[in-house]
């Protein structure tokens, strides 16, 4: 049995909001105990942004806290406690007393408590038992859903379940979802289904079919992903990992990428995707022999929309360390593509006086704002790079127009980009 509760505290707007400690108790026994933190920029640039900005307390609502994080969350909650989701204390049937104890930031404190009728989960009564083709896999945050086809239709069949086997034998009874032909499956994410599953045979079908194909388990102390034909990997490390995963590592072909970044590997998609880990993951792609190893660099996306994420050369390999796992495939790019500089006025810069503006921008791996060299009337001018915008400034030398300007500027794969005017 498990009981939801909600918790919602208006608080004062700013920075006092939220509830900071709570305890909840069924028939006198103490459940679950949480106290919430407030976190500064300096221990986390993003919690202060979000629960300071005036934006997310709207009138009425107030501030929602979860008992847990999602894997896709890198905001922190509470520093004694770690992420935790999931049923507390098995309790029967029937009517109980809950309790609920809350304290806010201010020190206000209120207690709900009443009773509550606890009804049993239904049970499988009725589950489907012949052969189901695997179709698809979708990766959900507790589950891995098979959706597939059954060969005879079977209209709207009061079906509850579906009976299939794991990679032991052993015979479960799992909820699912069946219309006509279609069938969906939900498995817990756990290790019985690392080999996949089997279903039927009924009678009339030769053989069982595969409902639920072989995946890794990794579990929430760590592990990896690989895709055995090129040896690509994902590794988690302790403290990555919210939550254990069923996954995979497949194959993404037909990626070409253009002529200035063409595409240097097959794409490789990472499942389950959409989710960020506690601590970086390592993603190992090798590469075959290249004369400019620095112009690679591992990109992410969807055909044709590839962003670069990184990559360092080890032993043949790109390394790249992150926490983000992004829906599409992971691909190894040749990044041939110039910076691009355009002219965009003068300006007047609080510690560096008058200055000519250009923008600059790089569609591969990025500009290097370290490596520019502006040349004005044949001397070395004096500049400066502002990152946030993307922005070169030059110092203007002293006197009238006409000024001859030669500026060179580098990416960071090396491409070099010159940039000629007379200004």
């Amino acid at each position: 049995m498990g009981v939801l509760t909600g918790l919602v505290d208006c608080g004062e707007g700013g920075n006092v909001f939220g509830v900071q400690f709570i305890k909840i108790s069924l028939d006198g026994k103490e459940l679950l105990h949480r106290k919430f933190d407030n976190f500064s920029y300096d221990q986390n640039h993003e919690c202060p942004y979000v629960y300071d900005y005036h934006k997310s307390n709207p009138r009425g609502t107030g501030y929602v806290y979860n008992l847990f994080k999602w894997p896709f969350e890198t905001l922190p909650i509470s520093a004694e406690f770690g992420s935790w989701a999931g049923v507390i204390g098995e309790q029967s049937p029937g009517l109980h007393h809950l309790e609920i104890l809350c304290e806010d930031f201010g020190g206000n404190k209120v207690v709900a408590n009443g009773e509550v009728y606890l009804e049993p989960q239904k049970k499988l009564a009725k589950p489907f038992t012949g052969n189901i083709s695997c179709k698809k896999v979708e990766f959900n945050t507790f589950s891995v859903v098979a959706i597939g086809e059954i060969s005879q239709n079977l209209g709207k069949a009061d079906f509850d379940g579906v009976s299939c086997r794991d990679g032991n034998g052993v015979e479960h009874v799992l909820p699912a979802k069946i219309s006509g032909r279609n069938v969906q499956v939900a498995f817990p994410i756990a290790e019985i289904w690392k080999d996949g599953a089997m279903s039927g045979p009924n009678a009339g079908e030769r053989c069982p079919s595969q409902v639920l194909p072989k995946l890794a388990f990794v579990p929430s102390a760590g592990g990896e992903l690989k895709e055995n034909s090129v040896g690509v990997t994902a590794v988690f490390p302790k403290g990555s990992l919210h939550f254990p995963i069923l996954g995979q590592i497949l194959p993404v072909h037909g990626i070409q990428g253009t002529k200035k970044l063409p595409a240097k590997s097959a794409g490789y998609a990472i499942q389950p995707s959409n989710f960020v880990t506690g601590k970086a993951l390592k993603l190992e792609i090798p590469f075959a022999s290249h004369s400019k190893p620095q112009r690679l660099g591992i990109y992410a996306g969807v055909s044709p929309n590839f962003s670069y994420q990184g990559g360092e050369v080890h032993d043949s390999k790109l390394v790249l360390e992150c926490r983000a796992l992004k829906k599409g495939a992971f691909v190894i790019m040749e990044d041939n593509i110039p910076p691009v500089l355009q002219f965009k006025g003068s300006r007047t810069i609080k510690h560096l006086g008058p200055v000519w503006v250009f923008s600059v921008s790089d569609l591969g791996e990025g500009i290097s704002d370290e490596k520019f060299l502006p040349v004005v009337d044949g001397k070395t001018a004096d500049w400066d790079f502002d990152p946030d915008h993307d922005e070169l400034y030059i110092v203007k030398p002293v006197g009238k127009s006409g000024h001859s300007v030669t500026i060179s500027a580098f990416d960071q794969a090396g491409n070099k980009a010159v940039f000629t005017r007379k200004l």
